[in-house]
């Protein structure tokens, strides 16, 4: 996406998928807001919190990677497509620094960064307390404190080398990727979720799994009556002086993708 009007071989789009390719993806990262819908978090009008800094020269500090090479900070950031790293170290920002499409006043996509937002409830409470619409699937009989805890028995597959992996019709559901003339399934989060069906039993080992994250907002929504933009803006957001807003990447619905964007 480079000039003006980018000649063909620069373009990026959603609908060709190109967005996801490598080295595309690296100004997807910094530009998804420019290819999908997303709904605001805003960070209000109060001061922002700025973070103490105590600069400290890390780029020559080297190291054996696992194959016994050496390598220094900056070339291991390098080799590894890094696009923004920030470290503090007792509460102070020591290193920051941008990469590729990276910049300081840029948003980046967090992934799954975002499940860590997603709200308290009542750890004991059925799933179908909240949300009775899940009595038909494999969370019918779990708690949330199972959700919380990702221990879910949920037949979902998130193995992002296979192509045939749940995770991509989660994904073509909310609109995370095109989803071709010939799709027959789901077209929201929610018209997702309530497909899932148990797979061995609850609480007896942790397995991360996107779909749990998702069941979860949707109770803290349920609960809250409130959007996780506005949820998010009003409780942390705001409260912790942001310095820029925040977003989710939307489905068809307005539903936030409150797992992975």
């Amino acid at each position: 996406m480079q000039g003006i009007q980018p000649p063909p071989d620069k373009l990026i789009r959603f609908a060709d998928d190109s967005g996801y390719r490598f080295p595309q993806l690296r100004w997807t990262f910094n530009h998804y807001r420019e290819l999908l819908p997303t709904a605001n978090v805003a960070r209000g009008k109060g001061p922002v919190s700025a973070l103490p800094a105590a600069p400290v020269d890390l780029d020559g500090i080297s190291f054996k990677t696992m194959t016994g090479a050496s390598m220094n900070w900056t070339e291991a950031l390098v080799k590894s497509y890094t696009d923004d790293i920030l470290v503090m170290h007792k509460g102070k920002v020591v290193y920051e620094k941008y990469f590729g499409k990276g910049r300081e006043d840029r948003q980046h996509i967090a992934m799954s960064l975002t499940k860590s937002f997603v709200g308290k409830l009542d750890p004991a409470a059925p799933v179908t307390k909240y949300l009775p619409e899940m009595k038909d699937t494999a969370y019918a009989d779990a708690t949330v404190r199972q959700v919380m805890d990702m221990t879910v028995g949920v037949k979902y597959s998130e193995n992002y080398a296979d192509p045939n992996a749940d995770i991509w019709g989660y994904a073509r559901s909310g609109g995370m990727l095109p989803a071709g003339p010939d799709y027959k399934g789901p077209r929201n989060f929610y018209d997702y979720l309530v497909t899932l069906q148990k797979e061995g039993a609850h609480g007896e080992g942790f397995v991360c799994k996107t779909v749990n994250a998702e069941v979860l907002a949707w109770i803290v929504k349920r609960v809250s009556g409130m959007r996780l933009t506005d949820l998010l803006s009003e409780r942390i957001w705001k409260p912790m002086g942001a310095e820029f807003d925040s977003y989710f990447q939307v489905d068809s619905l307005g539903n936030e993708s409150a797992a992975a964007v």
